[in-house]
């Protein structure tokens, strides 16, 4: 379990840096999160700038919201995710290429 624990840690801090113009997961959860609370309501999901450029994003959060909202107060936290990523058996990669489906590599905003 702790190998596990330090595997998915090293596998999040690689995706951070991610390949040149790749927005990764954790980038989309912070852009989603518009009032900057570490957390993202379905509001913020529907709402999201950047939606209509990550295609898959509001459809699989609309999807798998309730059951990632493990302690029910109506918001996901990154903790959150990271627990029900793992939990459906997911790296961050495969996060990303599900939010970002079938467009591939995405500039970063301002690029």
């Amino acid at each position: 379990m702790k190998q596990a624990i330090i595997a998915l840690t090293l596998s999040l801090t690689c995706l951070g840096a991610g390949a040149e113009g790749f927005m990764p997961w954790t980038d989309i959860m912070k852009g989603a999160d518009m009032d900057a609370d570490g957390m993202v309501s379905m509001d913020e999901v529907k709402d999201y700038q950047l939606g209509s450029r990550f295609q898959g994003f509001q459809p699989w959060m609309s999807d798998h919201f309730a059951a990632l909202d493990t302690d029910g107060d109506g918001q996901v936290s990154m903790k959150e995710i990271e627990d029900g990523m793992h939990g459906m058996g997911m790296d961050g990669n495969a996060l990303s290429a599900e939010w970002t489906k079938g467009l591939g590599f995405m500039p970063r905003e301002g690029q």
